[in-house]
């Protein structure tokens, strides 16, 4: 992953920075019993510390206010960055709303059909998205040791909770594109994933028309 970056930030003429993180250290006060060690070893239990780490760097110690988080084998639609430049306002002024999402759970073909169309959801989609500081701040709190449902399962359970939404387009702007992984390893899964829309043209919808649908939804 740090050559694929390194070689792309060469060929491109820009900088980017790789950070890396080891196991997770815990205080002398930090019991662990077997079993989430055990856990800890597993590949649900490195992602979620992967991602607890990314997120404490971001807005803890990078201190970003609005930062969008992808995974490595996504694809991305043309208009990718314009639905979050768009849309970055809607966190600001809307306390009940956490994140913009990407991807869209319930973007299937066939009836995902309007491009411009923004809907509201209390299920945190994942699969690319842009998060508060704000909103991390809270989360982190509640953070287990072992979010052993998964990281991404825990970040909704934690957004209900919190009485929290996201905004997301109805029709995704990312996709998986890898047919085997962590979370993407069997055939059902790549067929619910063949069966999702996606938008693969550059926008031609404006800021006006986003903000309208989305207080309509």
């Amino acid at each position: 992953m740090t050559a694929a970056a390194n070689q792309v930030a060469a060929g491109k003429g820009i900088n980017i920075e790789v950070w890396q993180t080891g196991p997770r250290r815990f205080d002398a006060t930090t019991v662990l019993n077997e079993e989430t060690e055990k856990w800890m070893k597993t590949n649900t239990g490195k992602i979620a510390h992967h991602y607890w780490a990314v997120f404490e760097k971001s807005f803890m110690e990078k201190a970003h206010e609005h930062v969008i988080f992808v995974e490595e084998d996504l694809l991305f639609s043309p208009d990718f960055f314009a639905l979050f430049r768009s849309t970055a306002g809607l966190l600001d002024e809307d306390p009940s709303l956490w994140c913009i999402g990407a991807w869209n759970d319930f973007g299937f073909k066939g009836t995902a059909l309007d491009a411009c169309s923004l809907q509201r959801t209390s299920y945190f989609p994942g699969l690319g998205f842009m998060l508060l500081r704000r909103a991390w701040l809270e989360v982190r709190k509640a953070w287990p040791i072992a979010p052993t449902m998964g990281w991404d399962y825990w970040m909704r359970v934690a957004f209900r909770a919190a009485g929290k939404e996201c905004i997301v387009p109805q029709v995704s702007r990312s996709h998986h594109a890898a047919a085997k992984g962590s979370s993407v390893s069997t055939a059902k899964q790549i067929r619910l994933f063949e069966a999702m829309a996606f938008s693969d043209v550059p926008s031609t919808c404006d800021v006006q028309t986003l903000l309208e649908t989305c207080a309509h939804a």
